[in-house]
C-alpha cells in the first residue's frame, strides 16, 4: 500500500487530515480484506475495509493537538499476511496540529510582500475579537490541504466564519485562489456557515458569474476597469449602517459587480471618467441576517482611518454575522 502522489499532508494542519492511498496484491486487489492505521505508534492498529481508500482523521480519531503527528498503514490480505508499513509524512518527517482557537478564520491569500501590511491590520481591526490563521501563499502554497474535498472543506467548517483576504489582483502574483475559493466554498456556505471575501480581480475585462466567483449573488463582474484608485478616495456607503472607507493605499485596475436580487449594495466607488456609473464595490447577499459578503478591493487598502476600520469589523463580524 503506497499514499497517492500528490496528496502529502502539509506540514501544519487544524485538527482534520485526509489521507487517500492505492493498495495492490499478487492476487488482485479484492484480495486486500482490510486496510489498518495507526496514529503516532505501530502498536494500535485500527481495521477499515479493503475497499476504502481514503480516510479522514480529527481530534476525536486521536490526532494530538499542539504536537508532531504520524499515520501508519499497511493492509492485510485474505489469508491475515500484513503488508510492510508506510507513513505519512513519508521518512524521519511529522505533521503538527494546531487547534481551532477561536470561531474566526482569516485566510492570508495575499502576496507575501503584503503579509506585514495586512497582518497589522488585522489584528487592528478584529481589535478584541479572537481568529484563527491558515496562510496559503508561504511555501509556494504548501499549507492548502491537497485534497480539497473533504480535507479542505471539512477544514473551513472548523469556524462559523471565515474571512478570505486576498490582494488587488491585476497580476498574476496578486490573484486570489480563485480554483480553491469555487472549488471549496460553495459547499462551505451550504452549510450556513458565514463569509467575507475580499480582493482585487483578474486583468480579464469580462467575466460571468460562475467563470470566477461561484459562490456570491452576482450577475457578472463588470466590464469596465478603474484604472486607480488614488490614497484619500472615500467610498460611498450605499448601505449607510457601515462606515465611511477611505483609502489608505492605491489600487489598480478595480471592477465592479452587477448584481442580483436580494443582493443588496453595500459600497459603490464615486463617479470616475472612465466608468460613468457607480461602480459597486461590495455586497452582502441579503439585507438581513447575510452569510456571504463581497468586496472587489482589498480590505486592508482602506484602511486611512483604522478606528473605522474597528467599526467595520464590528458591524460584519457582530451585527452581520452574529458573532458573540
Amino acid at each position: 500500500v503506497r499514499f497517492d502522489a500528490g496528496t502529502e499532508i502539509p506540514d501544519t494542519t487544524f485538527p482534520l487530515a485526509t489521507f487517500k492511498w492505492t493498495g495492490s496484491d499478487p492476487d488482485g486487489a479484492s484480495n486486500i480484506r482490510y486496510y489498518q492505521y495507526s496514529l503516532n505508534d505501530t502498536n494500535n492498529f485500527l481495521r477499515i475495509a479493503g475497499n476504502i481508500n481514503l480516510l479522514t482523521l480529527t481530534k476525536d480519531s486521536g490526532l494530538a493537538l499542539n504536537a508532531n503527528n504520524i499515520l501508519y498503514l499497511r493492509a492485510e490480505d485474505g489469508a491475515g499476511a500484513l503488508s510492510p508499513i508506510t507513513r505519512m509524512p513519508d521518512t524521519s518527517r511529522t505533521w503538527f496540529v494546531k487547534p481551532v482557537t477561536s470561531k474566526i478564520l482569516l485566510i492570508k491569500d495575499m502576496p507575501l510582500s503584503q503579509f506585514s501590511i495586512a497582518s497589522s491590520y488585522f489584528n487592528n481591526a478584529f481589535d478584541t475579537i479572537r481568529y484563527d490563521v491558515l496562510d496559503i501563499k508561504s511555501n509556494g502554497g504548501n499549507l492548502i490541504p491537497k485534497i480539497v474535498n473533504p480535507m479542505f472543506i471539512e477544514t473551513l467548517k472548523l469556524f462559523d466564519i471565515v474571512v478570505w483576504s486576498a490582494n488587488q489582483g491585476n497580476v498574476t502574483s496578486d490573484n486570489a485562489n480563485f480554483e480553491l475559493a469555487q472549488n471549496s466554498l460553495p459547499f462551505y456556505l451550504l452549510s450556513g456557515r458565514k463569509l467575507f471575501f475580499t480582493t482585487g480581480l483578474p486583468n480579464a475585462e469580462t467575466q460571468v458569474q460562475g467563470s470566477l466567483i461561484n459562490w456570491a449573488p452576482i450577475d457578472s463582474i463588470s466590464s469596465c476597469t478603474i484604472a486607480l484608485v488614488s490614497n484619500g478616495v472615500s467610498l460611498i456607503n450605499t448601505d449607510n449602517s457601515y462606515p465611511v472607507l477611505t483609502a489608505s493605499t492605491l489600487s489598480q485596475r478595480v471592477r465592479g459587480l452587477k448584481t442580483t436580487e436580494p443582493t443588496q449594495i453595500i459600497y459603490r466607488l464615486p463617479i470616475s471618467t472612465n466608468c460613468q456609473s457607480n461602480t459597486v464595490v461590495a455586497i452582502k447577499d441579503q439585507a438581513v441576517n447575510p452569510k456571504n459578503i463581497l468586496m472587489t478591493v482589498p480590505v486592508y487598502y482602506l484602511n486611512a482611518d483604522p478606528n473605522v476600520s474597528k467599526i467595520l469589523f464590528r458591524k460584519i463580524l457582530i451585527d452581520e454575522f452574529g458573532y458573540n
